[in-house]
């Protein structure tokens, strides 16, 4: 819910700070090519500037929203509060241009700030890799894999060592390393991926191996906002458990739902185990 929430303010801002930069463009349009008044762009053009405020103030808002709903921090320095800072001064300009000394120098500073707040936003777009899409939009409303998985089986025996796991997250291909010592899982590192959206992924991949370094257990919460990223992790973790197994029984095939090598993941039963030594 959060995350489709988040995305559709993300282009609600999108969308209002391009209606804002269209009505300089329009102006200088208009009145080169001396367009009447009854023109469907001197009419857009009069629309724009009518509601100029209020566009800005929405853009504002649903800006501050998105950040305050996404991953990284509103207040931390990045492209994206860089972004809302400027859009706040944008609008302080426009309401105080009465004190300027000369009546048009405010424009300057409009103007000005206006080529920053683009310039900005395209490096944001490029620090959150990209505009999010329709495609991204239906991921997010689709049913989410459930948010707990099932508990190691008790009483298995793995044997000392470092082990690797693959499963599928947001995308296929993301692989975890697991330290096995003492029957107790003492390290876990994801060691690639292919997940998009770093301020989602982000989250998971730091808070999920503590996790479960803590519980002994691949029974904890997904990370809110990156749940397929979180049960990938869990299941690349049951993979490489079952890479360690000696004695007891594999990680469940309905706990590894999402890993590319269904049933049981590559990991040998205990029995094949002991007839292979």
């Amino acid at each position: 819910m959060t995350l489709w929430f988040n995305i559709i303010l993300a282009w609600t801002a999108w969308v209002l700070s391009g209606l804002l930069a269209v009505i300089w463009p329009l102006r200088v349009f208009t009145q080169k090519k001396r367009l009447p008044k009854g023109h469907p762009l001197a009419r857009i053009h009069r629309v724009l500037r009518r509601h100029h405020k209020s566009l800005g103030t929405g853009m504002v808002a649903a800006g501050l929203a998105h950040g305050l709903l996404s991953s990284q921090e509103v207040w931390h320095l990045n492209f994206g509060t860089l972004v809302l800072v400027l859009g706040i001064l944008l609008g302080l300009v426009f309401f105080v241009r009465k004190r300027f000394r000369t009546g048009r120098g405010w424009i300057r500073w409009h103007r000005g700030l206006t080529l920053a707040f683009f310039t900005v936003l395209a490096l944001h777009l490029v620090e959150v890799e990209g505009f999010v899409g329709m495609a991204a939009l239906q991921e997010a409303l689709r049913e989410a894999p459930p948010a707990t998985i099932y508990a190691l089986p008790e009483g298995n025996v793995y044997a000392d060592g470092v082990y690797r796991g693959e499963a599928t997250g947001y995308r296929e291909g993301l692989v975890v390393s697991v330290t096995v010592k003492d029957n107790l899982i003492t390290a876990i590192e994801v060691v690639s991926h292919h997940e998009v959206g770093e301020r989602f992924y982000e989250k998971a991949i730091l808070g999920i191996p503590p996790a479960v370094l803590e519980a002994q257990s691949l029974q904890v919460d997904a990370v809110s906002g990156a749940t397929r990223t979180s049960t990938g992790i869990l299941n690349a973790v049951g993979e490489a458990l079952n890479e360690a197994l000696i004695e007891g029984e594999l990680i469940q095939d309905e706990v590894l739902a999402q890993s590319p090598t269904r049933g049981g993941g590559k990991g040998k039963n205990a029995a094949q185990k002991n007839a292979d030594q």
